[in-house]
């Protein structure tokens, strides 16, 4: 019965969702449409690693590689000063935009890290005591000789605080 109210409530706001996305154009749209596509491949990296095992190192890499396409500098020319309307950029993004593009560039390399692993078929156990062989907060460089999911939680990471940071929160 709960579950039914709640599926009801959720497909009542659906179509709200839908035309609040729908009214951006121009480069709002691209950016959401961007985000959208990130959210997409760090799925399939999550359902690919999250074991901490096995993984298929070609999905790894691809999913890897649009990350890493779409972040950096590629994620920063979406957010031209100015374009905010219908947007859920916050005004840091503009104002601390050094901190913004040092996320976006953080996430690039997580990526890079993450394809890396996976390429070179790296399957040791993604189980936090091999950290202890490498720094407190390990580099890209060194993520990218562990199990891809290891970068793969420090990409998460850094896209949690670029949204806590950076994104109006809300639907």
């Amino acid at each position: 019965m709960l579950r039914s109210f709640f599926l009801g409530v959720g497909l009542m706001l659906l179509p709200a969702l839908v035309l609040a996305h729908g009214k951006a154009t121009g480069i709002v749209k691209e950016r959401m449409d961007q985000m959208v596509t990130l959210k997409d491949a760090m799925k399939t990296l999550k359902d690919e690693l999250a074991s901490g095992g096995a993984y298929e190192a070609v999905r790894v890499i691809e999913a890897a590689r649009v990350v890493e396409r779409h972040s950096g500098k590629a994620m920063t020319a979406k957010f031209p000063e100015g374009s905010t309307q219908h947007s859920k950029a916050l005004p840091g993004v503009w104002t601390d935009a050094d901190s913004f593009a040092a996320l976006a560039g953080e996430l690039e390399a997580y990526a890079d890290a993450m394809a890396t692993a996976a390429l070179h078929g790296i399957t040791a156990p993604a189980n936090g005591g091999i950290l202890r062989l490498f720094s407190a907060n390990p580099s890209p460089d060194e993520l990218s000789r562990l199990h891809p999911y290891e970068a793969f939680k420090a990409a998460a990471e850094t896209c949690s605080a670029c949204h806590r940071k950076f994104r109006m929160k809300g639907p």
